[in-house]
C-alpha cells in the first residue's frame, strides 16, 4: 500500500488512486485486512464519492451505480465488500431500483443507469473527512485504447487534436483527495487512449477525459509540438443564448445592458460568484418557484421582464435548449471551422482549448458566431492552460515602432515561450520602477520595444498584479487580456 505521490516519472502509472473516508482509512489501520480486499473497499468508496462530487446523485443522495461496475472489479463476490462497509456503518444501499423522470434534464439522461441500486455515505462517515490512499499496482498493465466512432465527423477530429496531447510525467495532483482521484484517472485514460469522445443525446455537447476532469488536472497536459495552450471561454455565455428568446423589444434592450455592464454584477454588485451560482440555477430548475429559489435576487430581476418571464416559467425546457444552442456554435460551426482549416482545437462547452499561435483567429470566429445568433458580442476570455498551478510561461510580443514617445503601434506578434526564472527576472525589472504619476518606464527588452500580455487570469493570483492594474497598466478589467504600454529609457 503506498500513501501518496513521488517524483518518478509516470509513478502515477504505477500505483492506483482512491479517495476514501477516515473512517475506513482508521478501519483499514486498526484491522488485519488482506491489501486485495482493503483496495476494493477503498474502490467502492472512491466510486460513491466521486459520484456524489460530481452531481450524481438522485434526489435522496443516493449514487445510482449499476452492479457491473462491482462485478468487473470485484469479481462475483462482491456483495461480500458492500456488506462489510454497510456493517461498520460507512455506506448505506438503498436496495429500490430508480426509473429517469419523464421531465429529466439532458445531463441526467446522459448519466442514468436504469434499475440499479443507491448507494452513499453515513453521517459518521461523513463527519469522519476524506483522504487519498495509493495502492502499488503489482504490475504495470496498460488500458486498452478505444476507438473513435467515425460517423460523427466534428468528435473525430476533436479525437485527432486529443491525440497530440501528453501528460506531465510528474503529474503534481491537488491536495483536495476527491479531485485527485478523478485527475488521476482520466489522465491515465489519456495517456492510453483509453477513451472515446461521445456526443449528448439531447444537448449536442460532446464528453471526454479533459472536460470531465478538474481544472487542475488540465494544467497538467501539453501539446506534443511544444506549443502552448490556451484555454478560450465565452464570458457569460448562457446569459448571453438568453437575449434570443426575449420577445419584447425593449425587454431585449435593457437585457442586452444589462449583460453588457455584466449581468451578475447588477444583480449583485458584492458576491459575483454567487450570483452566477443562483443564475444558473435559475435557468436549470424544473420548478423556479421553490422556496429556495422564487425569493433570491436571480428570481426578482427576471420579475422585471414580464413578458419574457412568462415564457421562463412555462416549462419549455429552457435549460436543454440553452446547451444545445451553446453546442451549435461552439461544437458544430466552430469545430467545421477549425477543422476546414486545419486547427488544433479541443471544445469545453462554452469555449475550447486551441495553441496560443492560434487564439486571435479562433476568438474572431467565436465572436462573429455568437453576434450572428443573438446579436451580443463574446468578449472571450483567454487564459494560458498551464496557470491554474504554475507561474505563466507564455508572453505575447508585440513589435512596436513608434515616431511619438509613449505612443507605441503594434506591426507585429508572434508568442514566445519562456522559463519561469526569465520570466521573473523580467517582473523583477517591472517592479524596480519609480512610479510618479507620470507615464512609467522600463528597461527595453532584445531588439526594441515590447508589449507584455498577461491572461486574465493572472489579476487576482500575485499582488504585484494589483499594483500593475492600477500603476503600471491601462487598460479595460473587462478585457481578456492585460498590456504594458512599454517607453524607451
Amino acid at each position: 500500500m503506498a500513501t501518496g505521490e513521488n517524483r518518478n516519472p509516470y509513478w502515477w502509472l504505477k500505483v492506483e488512486t482512491f479517495v476514501i473516508t477516515n473512517a475506513l482509512r482508521q478501519y483499514l489501520e486498526t484491522h488485519t485486512i488482506p491489501e486485495e480486499q482493503a483496495k476494493y473497499l477503498a474502490y467502492v468508496e472512491n466510486k460513491i464519492i466521486t459520484a456524489i462530487d460530481r452531481e450524481q446523485i438522485d434526489n435522496q443522495g443516493f449514487a445510482r451505480i449499476h452492479k457491473t461496475y462491482w462485478q468487473d472489479k470485484m469479481g462475483s463476490d462482491y456483495r461480500a465488500n458492500l456488506d462489510l462497509l454497510v456493517s461498520i456503518g460507512d455506506i448505506e444501499i438503498d436496495p429500490s431500483y430508480c426509473f429517469l423522470s419523464p421531465d429529466a434534464t439532458p445531463e441526467e439522461r446522459e448519466t442514468f443507469v436504469p434499475k440499479c441500486k443507491g448507494f452513499k455515505l453515513t453521517d459518521k462517515a461523513i463527519v469522519s473527512g476524506t483522504s487519498r490512499i495509493d495502492f502499488k499496482k503489482k504490475r504495470v498493465i496498460p488500458l486498452k485504447a478505444m476507438v473513435q466512432d467515425a460517423s460523427d465527423p466534428i468528435a473525430a477530429y476533436v479525437r485527432q487534436c486529443m491525440e497530440k496531447l501528453e501528460v506531465n510525467p510528474e503529474l503534481p495532483l491537488p491536495d483536495d483527495a476527491t479531485r485527485a482521484s478523478i485527475i488521476k484517472r482520466h489522465c491515465e485514460k489519456m495517456h492510453y487512449g483509453a477513451y472515446s469522445i461521445r456526443r449528448g443525446k439531447s444537448s449536442g455537447r460532446l464528453f471526454h477525459p479533459v472536460i470531465e476532469m478538474p481544472k487542475e488536472g488540465r494544467a497538467s497536459l501539453r501539446h506534443k509540438s511544444g506549443e502552448p495552450i490556451v484555454d478560450l471561454d465565452i464570458a457569460t455565455c448562457h446569459p448571453k443564448l438568453l437575449v434570443k428568446y426575449f420577445s419584447d423589444p425593449k425587454e431585449r434592450a435593457q437585457y442586452v445592458r444589462d449583460i453588457r455592464l455584466d449581468i451578475y454584477s447588477v444583480i449583485c454588485a458584492t458576491n459575483r460568484k454567487a450570483v452566477k451560482e443562483r443564475f444558473c440555477a435559475y435557468l436549470t430548475t424544473r420548478n423556479r418557484q421553490a422556496a429556495w429559489l422564487k425569493d433570491s435576487d436571480v428570481a426578482k430581476y427576471f420579475s422585471q421582464y414580464p413578458i419574457f418571464k412568462w415564457a421562463l416559467d412555462a416549462g419549455n425546457g429552457l435549460a436543454a435548449e440553452l446547451q444545445r444552442a451553446e453546442s451549435r456554435l461552439m461544437v458544430d460551426a466552430l469545430g467545421a471551422f477549425c477543422k476546414a482549416n486545419g486547427l488544433w482545437f479541443v471544445t469545453m462547452h462554452d469555449g475550447c482549448l486551441c495553441l496560443a499561435k492560434d487564439a486571435e483567429r479562433i476568438k474572431t470566429k467565436i465572436d462573429a458566431l455568437l453576434f450572428d445568433a443573438v446579436g451580443v458580442s463574446a468578449n472571450v476570455e483567454i487564459k494560458l492552460l498551464s496557470e491554474v498551478t504554475t507561474l505563466p510561461t507564455l508572453i505575447k510580443v508585440v513589435e512596436n515602432k513608434s515616431t511619438a514617445q509613449h505612443e507605441p503601434q503594434a506591426t507585429a506578434v508572434t508568442y514566445v515561450s519562456v522559463s519561469d526564472e526569465t520570466l521573473c527576472k523580467y517582473w523583477a525589472n517591472v517592479l524596480t520602477i519609480q512610479l510618479d504619476g507620470k507615464p512609467s518606464y522600463f528597461n527595453k527588452l532584445s531588439e526594441g520595444m515590447r508589449a507584455v500580455i498577461k491572461s486574465d487570469v493572472a489579476r487576482d493570483r500575485a499582488n504585484i498584479e494589483r499594483q500593475y492594474r492600477q500603476d503600471l497598466l491601462a487598460v479595460n478589467a473587462r478585457k481578456s487580456v492585460r498590456q504594458l504600454c512599454p517607453t524607451c529609457n
